[in-house]
Parts: structure tokens; sequence; C-alpha cells
């Protein structure tokens, strides 16, 4: 027996110490619940842990974001929904002054209250605010972003106007309503030009007028306003010259897309038709196409079938919009300036300008909501007047087109409204799928803690036990010497 080297209760001492350690970790992790709570507890698991964490926390932050998003584009909806109210009265009122059971003196006072209308109408659009932020008031023009290139553009529009005996009625129509449709088109980003080619019949472009680019919309209004309109009945009308020799020789601005409008209430007569003009529909599709230049037709649904029809040309040039000339020519205007905003039919691209909302973790995850510019002159209403029988019948047509436009400027703020709902749904979800994931690698497993701390108390007590027994056995050395 030797004394110097109390071996076994050294190894039950060095065990206690272990035991001990174990038993502090268990304890630590049943306090805090978690299974990892320092870096050496799992360093991989750390790692991920951590940056799953940044990712749910992110989440949740940006689910508020959508939540503020909404907040923002209810409170629009809110304003332009007493604009549109505003509008629906000076259309009441343009109405009612259309009437020639009213003398001009009446109509003066309906027009003090529409120009009260249209001056709160300009107040909301300077003054509306979502914490400070101008919802109507764009601070900048059109500038580029991360989802895509969205900038000022440039289009060069050509009118191929027919000026045979039936349009004159027409030609005012495009001339009334055109002040809205280059407004709504400078409203989303669009610097706008307009010719102007004039046609009457088939005389190989003898009777072709060329007006190039206009300074100004009123120059081009001025000149229609001087069209002498004459011919027409069976002779063809040269709308294909009118593009051919007309819009596409003219000198526009070189970085300026190119969009041509046919207006006409007859067919396109061709050499492969009727043998009096010198260009088949083929030719000037295929020369629209290369040219890239888009092509809306103004016309009679009588004359939209094949076989050197409006619809045949527009089929071949690329599938163009269509508007019928019998129809309001606000709303169809208006539709295709959002056609032509868009670089398609209907769709909303080109906004004057578009804040960002930041509604995902990560750089780049988010959308983009407009601001829109929903002044008077935007609208076309800025100089509205009621004052006389033929103004207030303008007045009418005006109107409709800016409670159109503003109609769908609800619409598209509707389907932001939409697409955040949805986004909230599907942040919420990858929060809790996120969270699942992460209490998975740093939460602890209560019970299997619970079952090892019990289960190193009762080693930590048997080694006490042993240890006081190993501390015990060096006594019996007294015997021997005794």
């Amino acid at each position: 027996m030797v004394i110097q080297h109390n071996l076994p209760a050294s190894f039950t001492n060095r065990q206690m110490g272990v035991n001990n350690k174990l038993i502090a970790k268990n304890t630590e992790k049943l306090a805090s619940g978690y299974r990892i709570n320092r870096s050496a507890d799992d360093a991989a698991c750390l790692s991920i842990s951590e940056k799953m964490r940044g990712q749910i926390r992110g989440l949740n932050r940006a689910y508020n974001n959508a939540e503020d998003g909404i907040s923002l584009i209810k409170t629009a909806d809110g304003h332009l929904d007493e604009v549109t109210k505003q509008l629906h009265r000076i259309k009441e009122l343009s109405v009612m002054a259309a009437n020639d059971t009213y003398i001009n003196d009446d109509r003066c006072q309906i027009q003090k209250e529409i120009g009260h209308l249209i001056t709160e109408i300009d107040r909301i659009a300077g003054q509306a605010e979502f914490n400070t932020i101008k919802l109507f008031r764009p601070t900048r023009g059109v500038t580029s972003n991360s989802a895509g290139s969205i900038k000022w553009r440039n289009m060069d529009i050509v009118f191929c106007v027919d000026a045979t005996g039936s349009m004159g009625g027409i030609i005012n129509n495009v001339k009334d309503n055109v002040d809205g449709f280059v407004n709504t088109l400078e409203s989303r980003g669009i610097s706008t030009k307009l010719g102007l080619v004039v046609y009457r019949d088939c005389n190989i472009g003898e009777d072709l007028e060329t007006y190039s680019y206009f300074n100004s919309t009123k120059d081009f209004k001025d000149k229609l306003n001087s069209i002498n309109v004459s011919g027409g009945g069976d002779e063809p009308e040269s709308g294909l010259e009118a593009i051919m020799d007309g819009a596409i020789k003219m000198e526009g601005r070189k970085d300026a897309d190119k969009h041509y409008i046919l207006v006409t209430d007859a067919s396109v007569h061709t050499s492969d038709i009727t043998g009096k003009s010198k260009y088949t529909i083929d030719e000037v599709a295929g020369k629209l196409k290369s040219e890239k230049v888009g092509l809306t037709i103004i016309g009679n649904n009588s004359y939209i079938g094949s076989g050197g029809q409006t619809k045949d040309l527009l089929n071949k040039s690329g599938g163009g919009l269509f508007l019928d000339i019998n129809k309001n020519f606000s709303s169809g205007l208006l539709k295709l300036a959002e056609g032509i905003s868009s670089g398609g039919e209907g769709n909303f691209d080109i906004i004057y300008q578009y804040n960002w909302l930041q509604i995902g973790s990560n750089t780049n995850q988010g959308t983009y909501y407009p601001i829109h510019n929903i002044s008077s002159k935007v609208l076309g209403i800025e100089n509205l007047s009621v004052e006389t029988q033929d103004n207030a019948e303008k007045a009418i047509s005006s109107v409709d087109f800016a409670i159109g436009l503003v109609t769908d400027i609800r619409a598209n703020y509707g389907a932001v409204q939409n697409r955040l709902e949805h986004a909230i749904d599907n942040i919420s979800n990858a929060s809790l799928n996120l969270s699942s994931a992460e209490s998975r690698i740093r939460d602890a497993d209560m019970a299997d803690e619970m079952v090892q701390f019990s289960s190193m108390n009762v080693i930590q007590q048997a080694a006490q036990s042993v240890l006081a027994q190993a501390n015990s056995s060096p006594e019996g050395i007294l015997a021997l010497i005794s």
C-alpha cells in the first residue's frame, strides 16, 4: 500500500471536475433554453443560426414596411377618391352648362364653382402627404433603378389624317383631345413631339401635305384647325402614301422612338387591290417593322377586315392598337397613351416617379410604388371653360378624359396594394419557417437536457461517495503501524 500517490482519489477527483463542467453546461442550457450559448458550444451551427437570425429580423421589419406601404397607398387612394368626386361634379356642371336653357351669364356662375373645384384638385395634388412625403407631387424626374431602366423617353408621334369630306368632325375630335393625350404621355416620363401628314384622294401622293414636328401642341392644333377638308366619294384615299412618303421621311430626333397614328373613316387602298396606290400593305408593314415604328389606327369598324383593309395593315406591321373612330375620343386616346407609355397596351410601366418599398431582408428585395402627377394641367382641365355652350360641350370630353386617367391611377394603386398584401402573407410565412429552422439549430431540447442533467447529478453524487471511500483507504496504514 502507498500513500504518496492516492491514485484512486486523484482519478475520482479528476472525473468529478469533468462532471462539474458537464453539469454547469447542462444547467446553463436549462436556464437559457438555448443549446448554443457561446461559439465554443457549436461554432458551425452558431454561424448558421446568426445568419438566420439576421434574415428573420429583416423579414419581420419588412413585414412592417409592407404594412406601412399599404397605409401610404390607402392614404393616396383616399385623396384620389375625393378628386374623383370633384371631377364627377365638374362633369355634372359641364353637362348642365351645355344645355341651352341657360344663358352665358348663368354659365359664368357655373364657371365659378368649376374654378374652385379645379383649384382644390391642384391643392390636393400639391399638398397631400404621408409622413411628409408628397403623394402627388414628384420630387424628381424619372430615374434609373436596379429593377430596370426607368428614365425619360423621347417619342416622335405623327398623325396621318384623312382630310376627305366626311372627316371634318373627326379632325375636330382629334384637336379637342390631343392636349390630354400629350399631357398623359408627359406625365409618364415621355417627351413628346407631334408631326402631321394630311392626305386626301389617292393621286399618287399629289394631295399629300407634310408638316414636320411642331414646337408645341398649340401649333399642332392650329394647323389641324386650318385643314381644308375636301374630296372623298368613290375615289380611294392615299393612306399608305401618307405613311411612306410623308411620315417616314420626316426628320425627327435621333434618340426618339416613333409612333404613327392613322386617322381615317375609310380603308387603305393598295396597288394589289385597287390599282390606285403605288404601295402594297406588305411593303408598308415591312417598312414599319424594319424602322421599328409603332402603328395605331383610329378607324371605322366597317374597314377592319383582310384584303387591303386597315386591320390587315395593323396585323402585318406587328399588331398595333385599333380604336373605333365613332366612339369616345377621350377614352380612346387615353388607352393609346397607356399603350405608348408602356410599350404595350394598357400597362403603366412608365410612371413619373417611383419610390422604393423594402419588403425583403436582403438588398434589392422590394418593389416600387408610383408617384403620379394629378395636377389639373396633367389631367387636361387646367383651363376648362363652360362660359359658352360650345366650350361646355368640349369640357365634357375633357372631364371624361380626366376621370378615366384618375380611375386608372387608382386601379394602379389598388394593384400595388393587393401585391403588398400578398407580400405580407409570404413574408409572414417565410419568417415563421425560418424561425422554426433556426430553433432546431439553436434551441435546447429541454427533455434531453433534463435527462442528461439528472444522469450527471447521479454520477456526481456517486463520484463524491467514491472519493470519500478513496480518501479513507490510506487510514488502513495505521493498523499496520500499530
